[in-house]
């Protein structure tokens, strides 16, 4: 089957370009056999730290012999891609090839590879299918890896820019949630509706992208405009160039109840038919992508606020394994699985559990223990280590 990868300008010391997959309309499923989850990690939740490079969020991962590679978690692919200059070193075995469309007259060629192990933190991607480009080059030696959506299908995943985390759980979202809303599920991507100077919309979430608004070509004579469209850079893709121009809106995008007065709008030729909301602007919230339930969780920072606590969605994992299960006996730390809640707190093998917010742990029973220990109220616990008084705070 075709895919089509579109390039998008890339701001670093000169313009780059990345690479992402899409499909007129919206994102592909790239490869024909089936995509199972190849995720692996221990415990309920863990978190991946996240930092920038340019205009871009990045994971450090890791392939073979302790290769150390950057990684983009990109809402705006459905596969994964890898440079192809690592398959050459590492001797990853070809299962098939695909044709990739872009702005260009003629398909390019790629192949299809199995990469056993991707460690990224707590996270190990196992046995998943990439397909191979020349993603170094294109980004000036900056990018490395994409890790699309396809792998995240059966998890809760949740992005933190201004905590630097990416946060992938064993959770749901729920509808009730005033901060929940329904992407449209129908179509490829993860897309809302959002006002562009009162005009509706759909437009996509995608982390991936360095541009702040995109709108289609085909739309610059229904938006008001404040003034001529310029013209903006030529973006090269893999088989040929596309057109950016850039204009100011006369109004505002609002999503939700955030609204941007008068931005720059850049408007590529050809495109998909719908919007594309990047990386500027998703940088300012924390959102998680539901896709087993079709629910995003969309949320501003707060003004005034650098860090923020991450959003708190399901039942809490601390991710702790205790020896015994009795409080009247007492409960012991054996275990806190790694990248756990229970883990970052501090808490480890052979702490007995001593008072908890205060209180003496033979005032519980288990029923309480289990509805603090799930909820996300804070807690103080005092545990004995090796005869020393030692106080854990889990927010």
């Amino acid at each position: 089957m075709n895919i089509k990868i579109l390039s998008r300008i890339y701001s670093a010391m000169g313009l780059l370009f990345l690479i992402t997959l899409m499909h007129t309309g919206g994102l592909v499923h790239a490869l024909n056999s089936k995509v199972e989850s190849n995720l692996k990690f221990e415990g309920d939740e863990i978190t991946l730290k996240t930092f920038s490079a340019g205009n871009h969020r990045f994971v450090e991962g890791s392939l073979a012999k302790k290769t150390a590679i950057n990684i983009i978690v990109d809402t705006g692919a459905s596969v994964n891609v890898i440079d192809q200059s690592y398959i050459y070193k590492l001797n990853y075995k070809k299962i098939g090839e695909t044709e990739v469309m872009s702005g260009g007259s003629e398909a390019v060629k790629v192949d299809i590879v199995i990469i056993p192990k991707v460690t990224v933190g707590a996270l190990t991607v196992v046995n998943a299918e990439f397909i191979t480009t020349d993603l170094r080059t294109m980004s000036r030696g900056l990018i490395d890896a994409v890790l699309g959506m396809n792998l995240f299908k059966d998890v809760l995943l949740t992005f933190d820019p201004q905590n630097d985390a990416i946060i992938i759980a064993n959770s749901n979202l729920k509808k009730d949630d005033p901060s929940v809303l329904t992407y449209v599920k129908d179509l490829e991507g993860f897309k809302i509706e959002t006002l562009v100077a009162g005009q509706k919309i759909i437009m996509n979430l995608d982390t991936g992208s360095p541009s702040a608004f995109t709108l289609p070509m085909s739309s610059k004579d229904s938006v008001p405009l404040e003034g001529e469209l310029v013209d903006g850079p030529r973006a090269r893709l893999v088989g040929g160039e596309r057109t950016i121009k850039l204009g100011k809106l006369k109004g505002d995008i609002k999503i939700g109840s955030q609204s941007y007065k008068n931005p720059t709008l850049s408007f590529m030729q050809p495109s998909s038919p719908y919007g594309n909301i990047g990386g500027p602007i998703l940088n300012q919230y924390q959102f998680s992508i539901d896709q087993e339930k079709g629910l995003l969780a969309f949320r501003p920072y707060e003004k005034g606020i650098v860090k923020r606590k991450v959003l708190k969605t399901g039942k809490r994992r601390l991710g702790i394994e205790f020896r015994g299960m009795s409080v009247a006996k007492g409960l012991v730390v054996e275990r806190t699985h790694k990248g756990s809640i229970g883990e970052a707190s501090g808490l480890r093998k052979g702490d007995k559990l001593v008072r908890l917010n205060g209180i003496a742990m033979t005032e519980y029973d288990m029923a309480t223990l289990g509805k603090l220990f799930g909820g996300w109220e804070p807690l103080k616990i005092e545990v004995d280590r090796n005869g020393k008084i030692v106080t854990i705070d889990i927010n």
